[in-house]
């Protein structure tokens, strides 16, 4: 083998996030630098979780979230079971089919 495949083989790909690791605000760091583009979006997605939570508070839902919990698009629950989201989970909805 030379040095170039060796160099591929060792490489850790850095995209994957561990959300306990303590290093996690360096990483939005360093992200923030390579695609400043996102901000905005990724800040009212952010935003637009703690709204969802507000609101399905107020309305007796039995929902949860977790850190880092981002909605783009709409978010839709109905029925009267327990919603439970994760740390750092990520909600993706379009216009045709919101998210049930």
């Amino acid at each position: 083998m030379d040095n170039r495949q060796i160099r591929n083989t060792n490489h850790v790909h850095t995209s994957v996030v561990d959300p306990f690791d303590s290093s996690l605000f360096l990483h939005f760091v360093r992200r923030l630098c390579r695609s400043p583009h996102l901000v905005f979006p990724a800040l009212f997605a952010w935003l637009r979780g703690w709204w969802y939570r507000i609101k399905f508070f107020l309305q007796f839902k039995r929902f949860s979230a977790g850190k880092y919990f981002r909605v783009y698009g709409r978010l839709y629950i109905s029925g009267r079971g327990k919603v439970a989201f994760g740390d750092n989970c990520l909600i993706i909805s379009n216009a045709i089919k919101p998210v049930c």
